[in-house]
């Protein structure tokens, strides 16, 4: 009877990559999503855990060390790190 239409907006945005060792489970993912989620810019964190791959989406070009030092707190290793500048994402 009803349709609803869920509307996503696409918000031009930077990107980070992170290689993240140690992430095991949907637990591990949570927490890490929490993490930086918290940091002030964050818009959007996304974490495959089969991946071993943190993906965060913010409003400006963040340090790197900054999300690096947020994840590691959680108890896990970065293997390696990218800025891959802005894109388009839907949040």
């Amino acid at each position: 009877m009803f349709n609803f239409l869920k509307i996503f907006s696409k918000t031009e945005c930077y990107h980070s990559k992170f290689i993240v060792e140690g992430m095991r489970c949907e637990k591990c993912a949570a927490r890490v999503i929490s993490a930086v989620s918290q940091l002030t810019g964050v818009l959007k964190v996304e974490v495959f855990i089969e991946k071993d791959l943190v993906n965060v989406y913010s409003d400006y070009e963040m340090e790197l060390s900054v999300i690096e030092a947020v994840i590691s707190d959680c108890g896990y290793k970065i293997k390696s790190s990218q800025n891959l500048g802005s894109v388009m994402v839907r949040i």
